[in-house]
């Protein structure tokens, strides 16, 4: 597995994780009476009353938000230990931590051109290795 595979796949599930945030934030704001959102369905006091169910759903994505940042959290561990990843932090910036190219100088206090260069070595490196 190369690392713009491994970025795709850390790609999916960061984007997964921000849609169930969002869905609980929906679901959450439709719980209270008066809601933000007046647009979306209101809580009714009569006995069709959802909000026990929709409790549940905040409850249950919750636990999925969870699990899924857990499991994000020990791929993101495993692949930097796989690739030796801590020894070149501005692969492991991008690659791992997902921080577009044009980000990753400023996250890590250093130049564009030091971005790019430290780049170029580390692909010349791997592809000497194959």
């Amino acid at each position: 597995m190369d690392l713009q595979s491994i970025y795709e796949e850390l790609r999916e599930d960061e984007y997964e994780i921000r849609r169930l945030k969002e869905k609980r934030k929906n679901r959450y704001v439709s719980i209270f009476p008066g809601a933000i959102d007046y647009s979306r369905e209101k809580v009714q006091t009569s006995a069709s009353n959802q909000m026990e169910s929709w409790m549940a759903d905040v409850d249950q994505l919750d636990r999925k938000i969870r699990n899924l940042e857990r499991k994000l959290y020990e791929k993101r561990h495993h692949y930097t230990q796989l690739y030796n990843l801590d020894k070149y932090p501005v692969i492991k910036a991008h690659y791992i931590d997902l921080i577009p190219w044009g980000r990753v100088g400023a996250r890590l206090g250093i130049s564009r051109w030091t971005v790019h260069r430290r780049r170029k070595e580390y692909e010349e490196k791997m592809s000497k290795k194959e």
